[in-house]
């Protein structure tokens, strides 16, 4: 641990405090580049289609449709039909405007 001056009151403080106690002035960290010979890799999701990685994911939720044709099916137990599927999870993408499932996403991993 080295103690370092802080850069808005001048009190010097721990090299690994995140702020300075003093004044509270965040203590600036370097940034850490990985390495081109590194093993770290980079995961994330996109559109099947347009391979963007702007997506909004929303969940489904309660279908009145579904419970209105389960009610007239089958009477009041049939309303329990709405909440059929209620749990998916819908992703839509913000660049093209395509709807898909979160299992149909595109998985990438790429090496940093």
């Amino acid at each position: 641990m080295a103690l370092i001056n802080c850069p808005e009151c001048g009190k010097q403080v721990s090299d690994k405090a995140a702020s300075c106690p003093n004044c509270g002035n965040p203590i600036a960290k370097p940034i850490e580049m990985p390495s081109n010979n590194s093993d770290e890799i980079e995961e994330y999701i996109c559109c099947p289609v347009c391979c963007s990685k702007d997506l909004h994911s929303q969940q489904k939720g309660f279908s009145g449709g579904k419970a209105l044709v389960g009610a007239v099916l089958t009477g009041g137990i049939g309303l329990l039909a709405g909440t059929i599927g209620s749990k998916k999870i819908r992703m839509t993408c913000l660049k093209c405007g395509a709807r898909f499932k979160a299992e149909d996403a595109l998985h990438i991993n790429k090496r940093l």
